[in-house]
């Protein structure tokens, strides 16, 4: 508890969600249209009734009309405004429901890492997925969770999610931390929040050398000794944060866990969605509608 606001940050987060639900996050940029269809198709049609699955959160980015070609986009957002207004075959099933889908539109200077953290604040789930737009939802996705759920130390679980070592780039100067894997991510929100970590990247350039620190603290936070670092210049004068890196960095701070899980979570077969597709008229006329797009 705390003292001076009642509640931790996890606290408010964990009384404030839906309990055992997952949201969706699925950040989509240049991706042609027929992936980005069948990986939304796959969240739709390959979660199990009474499940975990609860919503989805589509974050469409690119160029604006001074900047750049915005087809691509516009027609990912059509194509979601069309698939949410006629509704939902929840399950695969002949009732018809209200879609459980949410667009957020952004253009020109707001990229993935920012598009992300715009949708994870929005998130009213305990738990929530980032994967990529190009990727498709396996059937049983679920269980292969199963671990990352019963473990409430594991705040995040993905595929090749385990953090890469920092490294010394030594043709730019710079100072380079992991980038995370952005595949399939499974959060719990109230680890998300409460640890202060953040998508998003940074690149900055300085004057000074950034290595000007006691570098014992830095091997041994991260795992490193010098040999494996390879420091070879005087001056290291750029940082290079990438995507996640400030997550890998609080929540290891925090004392928290990140665990792999297999890849069979997602599925190579695209003929396999497109069948469940075809079982309802309305779908296969929204997809192909689309898919020359």
């Amino acid at each position: 508890m705390n003292q001076k606001m009642c509640l931790s940050i996890e606290d408010c987060v964990d009384k404030t969600t839906i309990k055992d639900k997952v949201n969706f996050i699925i950040q989509s940029y240049n991706t042609p249209m027929k992936k980005f269809m069948l990986s939304v198709f796959s969240v739709l049609l390959n979660s199990k009734e009474g499940g975990m699955f609860e919503h989805i959160c589509i974050c469409i980015n690119g160029p604006d009309k001074r900047t750049g070609d915005t087809q691509l986009q516009d027609n990912k957002q059509k194509f979601i405004e069309e698939l949410r207004a006629y509704g939902w075959h929840p399950y695969n099933h002949e009732e018809l429901r209200s879609a459980p889908i949410t667009l957020i539109r952004a253009w020109s200077r707001v990229g993935k890492s920012e598009s992300i953290e715009m949708a994870t604040n929005w998130v009213h789930t305990n738990h929530f997925i980032v994967m990529d737009d190009d990727v498709i939802l396996n059937k049983g996705w679920e269980n292969d969770l199963k671990e990352f759920l019963e473990d409430d130390k594991i705040a995040i679980a993905g595929i090749n999610i385990e953090p890469e070592k920092v490294v010394a780039e030594h043709n730019r100067a710079m100072i380079k931390y992991p980038r995370m894997n952005t595949k399939f991510i499974a959060c719990k929100k109230k680890h998300m929040i409460g640890s202060g970590g953040k998508f998003n990247q940074y690149f900055i350039p300085s004057e000074n050398n950034y290595f000007e620190f006691d570098h014992k603290e830095f091997f041994d936070f991260w795992g490193l000794s010098p040999d494996d670092f390879q420091m070879c210049l005087e001056k290291y004068n750029y940082i290079h944060h990438q995507f996640g890196s400030w997550i890998y960095f609080n929540l290891k701070a925090n004392g928290l866990k990140i665990k792999n899980i297999e890849e069979k979570v997602l599925s190579q077969n695209e003929q396999e969605i497109e069948d469940q597709i075809k079982k309802y008229p309305k779908f296969e006329e929204i997809y192909k509608k689309y898919i020359g797009e």
